[in-house]
């Protein structure tokens, strides 16, 4: 349970900065569409960042 309530906070407070940095009106349809694809550019950008960690930590040699 609390892992969801982290990720809630996680994705509330990037959906904040969002539209403060591009000073978005949620009442707008464009402005809808463009937080849209800000929101879906980030979660692209976590996954790429995680696929690369994990590919990255794969590839170690954890032996002594």
């Amino acid at each position: 349970m609390k892992i969801f309530i982290f990720l809630f906070m996680i994705i509330v407070l990037t959906s904040l900065i969002i539209l403060e940095s591009n000073n978005l009106q949620i009442s707008e349809k464009e402005d809808i569409k463009i937080f849209k694809n800000e929101l879906k550019n980030w979660a692209n950008e976590i996954y790429l960042n995680i696929q690369q960690i994990t590919g990255q930590t794969i590839r170690m040699d954890w032996l002594p």
